[in-house]
C-alpha cells in the first residue's frame, strides 16, 4: 500500500465532502493536539522500510515495525473513541472511528494469521509491481508474504491492484481509508458550543434564529 499517496487522497476526499456539506475545517479546532500528532509516527513506521535500504532485507525488523504501527493505531483509536463519547452530537465521528477500527482489525487479523500481509501474485502483476519471472525470486515484499494455497483468510490480504500507483491494497485498507474520509467530513460538520461539549450538555451548532421554533417555559400548575 502506498500510504502517503492514499492517505492524502483520503484526506482530500474527506475535506471535499465536508465542504460540499457546508462544513468548515475550523469546526475541528476543538480536537486535542494529540489527536493530530499521534497518527504520524505510525505513518512514518509504515513507510520507513521503503526509504531505508538497510531494512529492505531485514524481514524480522520490518515485521516488528509493522506491529509497532498497529499498536500505536490501536491506542490512538481507543483514545479517540473515549474522547468522542463525551460529546453527545459527535455520533457521526464515532461511526467513522468504528470504520477505522474495523479496517485495522481486518488487516491485523490476516497479518497475525500468516506472519505478514499476504499479497496476491496475480494482483502484483496486474498492478505492474513485478512480472511473473520476478515474483519467482521474491519471498517477502516488505511487510508482505506472497499468498499461496496455504494462506489463511486470503480474501483479507492485498488482492486489489491499483495500477497507477503500482501497489496492491486490501479490503481493510479500503475500509480504513474510508474511515479517514468519513471522520474528516463529519468533523467539519460538528462544532461544539463553548462550555457545552460534554455528553450531558453537548449540542451541535443549531440552525439560524429565523429557523428556530419558539418555545415557552413550562407552567407549574401545582
Amino acid at each position: 500500500m502506498n500510504f502517503p499517496t492514499l492517505y492524502l487522497v483520503a484526506v482530500f476526499v474527506g475535506v471535499v465532502v465536508g465542504y460540499a456539506r457546508r462544513g468548515r475545517l475550523q469546526h475541528m479546532q476543538w480536537l486535542p493536539l494529540w489527536s493530530l500528532i499521534v497518527p504520524w509516527p505510525a505513518v512514518a513506521l509504515q513507510v520507513l522500510p521503503g526509504w531505508l535500504p538497510v531494512l529492505h532485507h531485514d524481514w524480522t525488523l520490518q515485521l516488528l515495525l509493522l506491529l509497532a504501527t498497529y499498536v500505536i493505531v490501536a491506542g490512538f483509536l481507543a483514545g479517540l473513541w473515549l474522547m468522542l463519547r463525551q460529546h453527545a452530537h459527535a455520533r457521526a465521528m464515532e461511526a467513522a472511528v468504528a470504520m477505522l477500527a474495523v479496517g485495522w482489525l481486518m488487516n491485523i487479523t490476516v497479518i497475525s494469521a500468516n506472519g505478514g500481509m499476504p499479497v496476491s501474485r496475480a494482483a502484483l502483476v496486474r498492478a505492474g509491481y513485478a512480472s511473473e519471472t520476478q515474483l519467482g525470486k521474491i519471498e517477502h515484499v516488505r511487510k508482505h508474504v506472497l499468498a499461496s494455497s496455504q494462506t489463511s483468510l486470503k480474501f483479507l490480504g492485498d488482492v486489489i491492484p491499483i495500477h497507477p500507483l503500482r501497489r496492491v491494497i486490501s479490503l481493510g485498507d479500503i475500509v480504513f481509508l474510508a474511515g479517514i474520509s468519513a471522520f474528516l467530513a463529519a468533523g467539519m460538520m460538528y462544532a461544539p458550543a463553548s462550555g457545552h461539549g460534554s455528553r450531558n450538555g453537548a449540542r451541535q451548532r443549531g440552525p439560524p434564529d429565523s429557523e428556530r421554533r419558539v418555545s415557552f417555559p413550562p407552567v407549574d400548575l401545582l
